[in-house]
């Protein structure tokens, strides 16, 4: 029933999130915690289950932001909304995207890897090419589809799709998985792109 009302689900004019009825009355609901609701239970299915020790506090809209999720403080985490593509509704659903894999286990300290970093890539990609057939990023805060951590990432789930699953079952936290852990989970992964995944992201 779910999958119908997403694709049954009404156009919201730009800059609009206010609850919708479906034919029979019932509410819809289509705000950006719902969306973003909606993102975080199927990357929970294709990347296993979220660290529930942090609590998730809401969405905050700001200019200019280069971070999406953000520390507030011990154990609590808000994801932050560029004010500049709020009235573009794909935008702001491609960041939320994007900010939902870092939501399964914040790193807390700010920095993630090439795998956290070309995973939430990947994510964001697969999510709103499935869910509303645009797969490429138009807003302001994009790591590009290019990116060498997107590539990475796609090879480690050619070689083994379950990968990352796998993974948290030993290290829950994504940006914590060492290259030792990878090649030992995946022994088909090569050392050389295990090292390459571990490694700090810069852009």
């Amino acid at each position: 029933m779910k999958k119908a009302l997403r694709y049954a689900r009404p156009e919201i004019p730009a800059g609009h999130y206010l609850d919708t009825n479906d034919r029979t009355g019932n509410s819809v609901g289509w705000t950006l915690p719902t969306i973003l609701g909606d993102m975080l239970v199927k990357a929970e299915e294709m990347y296993g289950d979220r660290n529930c020790n942090c609590t998730y506090l809401g969405i905050e809209l700001g200019y200019n932001s280069d971070c999406i999720a953000r520390r507030s403080c011990s154990g609590y985490f808000t994801s932050r909304v560029d004010l500049n593509t709020i009235r573009n509704d794909i935008c702001t659903w491609r960041q939320l995207a994007h900010d939902c894999i870092h939501l399964l286990s914040p790193p807390g300290n700010g920095h993630t890897t090439c795998l956290e970093e070309g995973l939430a890539v990947h994510f964001e990609l697969s999510y709103m090419l499935e869910e509303f057939r645009s797969g490429t990023w138009e807003g302001n805060l994009t790591i590009n589809s290019d990116c060498p951590a997107l590539k990475m990432v796609q090879q480690l789930l050619d070689i083994e799709p379950s990968a990352i699953k796998l993974l948290r079952v030993h290290e829950p936290t994504i940006s914590r998985i060492s290259a030792e852990l990878i090649v030992n989970v995946c022994p088909l992964v090569s050392l050389d792109l295990a090292l390459q995944l571990a490694a700090p992201f810069s852009q």
